[in-house]
């Protein structure tokens, strides 16, 4: 889903783009998740949901000043920082304050520019999660 919102942004104006794929991202979460519960981790998976709801308002209100170009930018960047971090190794220690952050980074990426899923891959990445948690 971290390319849909690029290319969807191509299609249609920046709230459909956005709409569009949260809803995608949605329904392929709530399948998923009957298939994989099993292995889902229940406290991680609280902690990063509680940190997404406290994100979710800010992307809205920085969803609402942004203009299309800034839109555009924010997502390059996001997509950049990603591909970077990820090519440096980047490490840290998964604690459960961090799991809180990077679900309100994911939350305010989820409402701003419709991209929840790039702090939350390198934060996996970097912490050695498990396959199966993932």
């Amino acid at each position: 889903m971290i390319l849909a919102t690029p290319f969807l942004l191509l299609l249609f104006k920046p709230a459909e783009a956005i709409q569009i794929n949260l809803i995608l991202s949605f329904v392929i979460s709530v399948v998923l998740y009957t298939k994989i519960k099993q292995d889902v981790h229940g406290g991680m998976l609280k902690r990063l949901l509680i940190g997404s709801a406290v994100g979710l308002p800010v992307g809205m209100f920085l969803f609402l000043l942004l203009d299309l170009s800034t839109l555009k930018l924010s997502i390059s960047l996001v997509i950049i920082s990603l591909t970077i971090m990820l090519l440096l190794n980047f490490r840290m220690k998964q604690t459960k304050l961090r799991d809180l952050i990077v679900g309100s980074m994911a939350g305010l990426l989820t409402t701003s520019i419709g991209m929840p899923g790039p702090p939350v891959l390198l934060y996996f990445a970097g912490t050695h999660t498990d396959k199966a948690i993932v």
